[in-house]
This record gives structure tokens, C-alpha cells and sequence, in this order.
């Protein structure tokens, strides 16, 4: 299982000539080690930095045994030129956090230590500086001002000094965790005996580095897109035998290309090769704790990442189980809605056959019918089957998004540089289930966005950026209709029949377009429920209060028939089924155990209603 097809056979040969040209030694006096040598007297070029050097690494001096740029020679040849004018050569590297940036500086260091970088550029010195460790020296502001220019200035003196600035976004703005410095940075960065270099994101620069004027005009700015998969695989091929021998095990071909598949798939928040390189090294680690001489393979990276995001990624053993026997699962939780759930199971075992190859997220459903009918509990139910923990769901109520101003306060602005609740919440929790209740309340604009959503899987935030949504189920929830069904039902229309006149009757009055609705994978009826199923939602929530106070209490409670068909007759209404039910049961039974287990008289005690 483990022969390499026709298609990958000729990499494995470049890999193996590399592999095999990286681990032999060279004598001295070849060709690659006299360039790997740092000019001589390249120490005796320029003025002393010792105060610099206290709060500073010099990149230039500290080059790894082993490592290799791959796919960045064009950003690296744009900053070497940048950094050769004659003046203003400050450069601000723009990208993501894990696409590599401090791999090009670190590169650029390399080329400077080697003697293989332009003219301009030969014999300077590349100083990290530690901004935090230099503000920790001060807490008044103007103290600060003075130490940074004073540091800067001897770095000027010096004339061959390039600063590397790492977060420059924190230390050009006022705020929470930012300070101002933006004068010390305007002074020098028009010096022609001093370069700076700096970091940042899409998102800092747009919200902290591109207004500020006066510092932005003086740096040429250099983004760092995401590495594409073809440079990833090199990298992962390039690092492959470092991984091999710190964890002492091998790793297979098919490994790496698997990584980086899944890796695309599945850990969108984060980009290229970062991601690629953490999930192989965790799958050595994982390997190198099972106590065996094994290999990193396939299948090691697949329960790696499934352990690692709690996703279905692969069609398991245990995930066919949970999916031949859904309905069982949701009929523990929810009563007395049998087609609905019937309905629900068959669309979901359907979307999951097709698992690891969908572009949408990985089902969709829409759920109509009346108030506390059991719509939000079957959502949490099918968070907990596939999820494990209800606390996979992400939830809001769309009644709170009704005009186009409240769509910025869901997908972000880039006028107020503010992220949305919505694009937040799902890159904080990119598995799991995503609820949208009463979603025919949201402005038409928002319902075009989730149009996107359920066919390409993604939508644009406020400042451009995908957001993933192909590891979600997305279940929307509507009260729309509720009248039609509940009248429907009053003059016995069947189930089957339902379903198809509740979806023309929304078509027809506007609630929903017919484009929308084909795009989920299921539209699923919820009955009403009527008093005698009322009656055996509430028996059913009173026994779990009877299992748990027992458990955590030690406290007996009985409840008698007609304290039930009390408590249902007080709340019961056919149009909102079963919503107030849990609050009169809270009132009537466990406000009363609550005082008992405060008062510390819960225990060995029965309690009779």
C-alpha cells in the first residue's frame, strides 16, 4: 500500500537526488562551502552598536545548519532592491501570520552573511529588535520616545545597520497593546545610513499602518502571498529527513502529499506551509509517542487532524455507524417527529458519502415549522452525533440582523476595521454547527451572502478575505409558514403533502426564493405538537431532573401525574408547542431543589410534587 503510482515516481527521484546531494559533506575548499563563508573583516566595516546590542539579535550572525528558501526568490529580489536605494530603503513585508516571512528575512540574513547579496547590501548587519524588552525599560512616553532614538541613532552611527521590526502595526498607533512611536520611526526612517525592515498582516496594515501617512509613504511595501502547494511540497521535502532523524522514524511519500491535501481542506484559518509543516510534525510526534518503530503515512495524518479538529474527515468505521444509526441517536432527544427526523437522517447520510470531496459545507438544512416543535434541539443533537459536544454550535438569531446597516456587525467593515460576530465566531470554531435562527427575518442582502455559502461553501468578509465554511453543517431555522401548518394539519393534510405546499405557499407570499431553497440539502417540516405529546416532552424532561439530582445531590424527587398535567395544562399552547415548558418546570420543581442543596439539606432527602 505504500508503492509509489507512476505520477509521483518521478519526484520521489528528484526528491532522493536532493536528499542525497543535502547529506553529503563537501570538503572545504568546494565551490559551495568557500561561498557558505562570511567576507573576511566584514566586522571591522563600521561603527560599534553596544547598547543596540543589548536589546537586539543579529540575524546575520545566526544561520541554521540546515535550511533552504523555496519559492520566494522574486519577494527576496524585490526587497534586496528596496533596501539598495540610495535613500527611504525601509521595506514593510506584508502577509499573513505562518506564510513565511520571517523565512525570507532569515534568508536575506543569509545572503548578507554569505557575500551573495547585491553591492549595496554587503557587509550590514541585520538587528531583531526587542521593541518589548526596550518599552519595559519606561512607562512614561516620552522616556520611551528618548531610549528608542537614542538606540536608533547609534544604529545610524554605526551606517551599516538594517532593523528588523517585527508587529510594526504595534508601535504606530495609540490603544489597548500599541504604542506610539510614530516620530522616532518618521526621523529615521529618512536616514541614509540607516534601513529599516518591518512586519505586519493584511488586517494591521489596513487598519493601523496604511492611515498613518507618515510612516506608510517612507516603506515599500512587499506582500507575501500564500505559498502555492506545488513550493509547500518541496519545503515538506526539503525538512522531511530533519523530521526523520530528530524523531528517529521515516515518513512516507504519500504522507506529504496527504498533508498538504488535508491540510487545504481542513485548516483554512491558517496558511500555507505553516500548516503543512505543523500537521507533519505533530504526526511524528503522535508516531514517536505510540512507543514503536513505525512510519508517518496516510493514515497517521488523517488521525492526527481528526484528533486535532474533532471533524469528520474520512468516511470511518464510526462514522458510518453514527450515520446508519442517526435517527435513533435523535429520537433520544427529540419526540414525537418522526418525518422530520427520518427526513433529516437520509439527507445527512447522503451529503456524508460524499465526504472529503464536497466544495459546500458539509450538509445544509433548512427547518420550518412552528415555535418549540424541536427544531434547536435536533441542531444540537446533530452537533453532539457528529461534534461530540454541543458546544461545537455556533448560534445566532438572524431577527437581530433585519436592515443592511446590521450586515458590517456580521461579516466585519473595513471602514471601521472592525472584524464581524459572524466571520469571528466560525474562524474561532471552524467545525462544528452553525445556526441561524429565524432566518427570514435577515435583511435580503444577508440571504444572498448565505446563498453563496451553501454553493461555493465560502463568503467575503468586510475586507475581502474568504471565510471558510466547508466544515460546517448549516442549519437555518423558520418560523415562516407556522399559521399554514398549523391549519394544514387542523384539516389532516398528510406529512408528505405538507412539505410540498408549505414550500410553494413560502415561494408564492415571498418569504423565501425557490433559488435559495434548492440550495440546501434538505427543507425539513416540523409538525405542531399537540398536548398529549406535550405531556411526554415534559415526563421525559422531569425524569433527566429526577437522574441528575439523584446523581449530583443525593436528593430523592417524586413527581406525581397530576403535578405534570398541571404544570402542562398552565403552558400549554398549540402554537408554541413546547417552548415554555422548561421554564415552568424550572419554576415549579427546580427552584425548590435549588434551595435545598443551598441550605445543605439536599442530601438522603425526598422531595414530593
Amino acid at each position: 500500500r505504500h508503492l509509489v503510482d507512476e505520477k509521483n515516481r518521478q519526484k520521489v527521484i528528484e526528491w532522493f537526488q536532493i536528499y542525497y546531494q543535502n547529506s553529503q559533506r563537501k570538503p572545504w575548499w568546494s565551490k559551495e562551502q568557500l561561498m557558505n563563508q562570511p567576507p573576511l573583516g566584514r566586522g571591522l566595516t563600521a561603527g560599534f552598536t553596544n547598547t543596540l546590542d543589548r536589546f537586539s539579535t543579529e540575524l546575520t550572525l545566526q544561520q541554521p545548519h540546515h535550511k533552504h528558501l523555496i519559492g520566494r526568490k522574486t519577494e527576496i529580489e524585490t526587497i534586496q532592491r528596496i533596501l539598495s536605494k540610495s535613500s527611504q530603503a525601509n521595506v514593510l513585508l506584508n502577509g499573513e501570520v505562518g506564510v513565511g516571512k520571517q523565512a525570507i528575512i532569515e534568508a536575506l540574513a543569509k545572503s548578507i552573511y554569505e557575500g551573495s547579496c547585491p553591492d549595496q547590501l554587503a557587509y550590514k548587519r541585520m538587528l531583531a529588535v526587542d521593541m518589548e524588552a526596550i518599552l519595559a525599560l519606561e512607562s512614561d512616553f516620552v522616556k520611551r520616545q528618548d531610549i528608542l532614538s537614542n538606540l536608533f541613532r547609534e544604529a545610524e552611527n554605526a551606517g551599516n545597520i538594517i532593523l528588523v521590526i517585527y508587529n510594526f502595526d504595534k508601535y504606530i498607533a495609540s490603544g489597548e497593546d500599541h504604542v506610539d512611536l510614530t516620530q522616532v520611526f518618521e526621523r529615521y526612517a529618512l536616514s541614509e545610513s540607516l534601513h529599516l525592515m518591518a512586519t505586519t498582516t493584511p488586517y494591521m496594515y489596513q487598519k493601523y499602518v496604511f492611515p498613518n501617512t507618515k510612516v506608510s509613504e517612507l516603506f515599500d511595501k512587499v506582500d507575501i502571498p500564500e505559498m502555492g502547494k506545488d513550493s509547500v511540497l518541496r519545503i515538506l521535502l526539503d525538512i522531511a529527513p530533519d523530521f526523520e532523524k530528530r524523531y528517529q522514524l521515516f515518513i512516507l511519500y504519500d504522507a506529504l502529499e496527504e498533508t498538504i491535501r488535508v491540510a487545504d481542506r481542513y485548516l483554512t484559518h491558517l496558511p500555507f506551509p505553516e500548516k503543512a509543516i505543523e500537521l507533519l510534525d505533530e504526526a511524528c510526534v503522535y508516531v514517536k509517542s505510540q512507543k514503536e518503530h513505525g512510519a508517518v503515512d496516510g493514515h497517521v495524518i488523517h488521525t492526527v487532524l481528526q484528533q486535532k479538529t474533532h471533524a469528520p474527515i474520512e468516511l470511518t468505521d464510526s462514522l458510518k455507524t453514527k450515520l446508519l444509526t442517526l435517527e435513533d441517536r435523535l429520537h433520544k432527544r427529540v419526540l414525537f417527529q418522526d418525518h422530520a427526523l427520518q427526513m433529516l437522517s437520509a439527507a445527512l447520510r447522503k451529503s456524508f458519502i460524499d465526504l472529503g470531496n464536497r466544495k459546500k459545507p458539509l450538509a445544509s438544512f433548512l427547518f420550518l415549522g412552528p415555535t418549540g416543535v424541536g427544531k434547536t434541539e435536533t441542531a444540537k443533537a446533530v452537533t453532539e452525533a457528529f461534534f461530540d459536544r454541543e458546544e461545537k454550535m455556533i448560534r445566532f438569531d438572524m431577527s437581530n440582523y433585519q436592515s443592511q446597516a446590521d450586515i458590517p456587525t456580521l461579516i466585519g467593515s473595513s471602514t471601521t476595521h472592525e472584524p464581524g460576530q459572524l466571520t469571528e465566531a466560525i474562524r474561532n470554531e471552524q467545525y462544528g454547527t452553525l445556526l441561524l435562527d429565524e432566518l427570514e427575518k435577515a435583511h435580503h442582502d444577508l440571504i444572498n451572502i448565505f446563498l453563496t455559502v451553501l454553493d461555493e461553501g465560502y463568503f467575503t468578509d468586510g475586507f475581502g478575505k474568504w471565510v471558510d465554511c466547508t466544515n460546517l453543517i448549516i442549519i437555518a431555522t423558520s418560523n415562516a409558514g407556522a399559521d399554514f401548518i398549523y391549519s394544514s394539519v387542523q384539516q389532516g393534510v398528510s406529512v408528505d403533502t405538507l412539505q410540498k405546499t408549505l414550500i410553494d405557499h413560502l415561494i408564492s407570499t415571498g418569504k423565501f426564493a425557490p433559488e435559495f431553497l434548492n440550495r440546501f440539502d434538505g427543507v425539513v417540516v416540523y409538525s405542531p405538537l399537540y398536548k398529549e405529546a406535550i405531556i411526554q416532552i415534559a415526563l421525559k424532561v422531569v425524569r433527566e431532573i429526577i437522574e441528575s439530582t439523584q446523581q449530583k445531590y443525593g436528593m430523592t424527587v417524586q413527581v406525581s401525574d397530576t403535578f405534570l398535567h398541571r404544570i402542562v395544562d398552565q403552558g400549554y399552547d398549540p402554537r408554541f408547542g413546547a417552548r415554555d415548558l422548561r421554564r415552568l418546570i424550572q419554576e415549579s420543581i427546580e427552584d425548590i431543589i435549588s434551595k435545598e442543596v443551598l441550605a445543605g439539606t439536599a442530601k438522603g432527602k425526598t422531595l414530593s410534587f
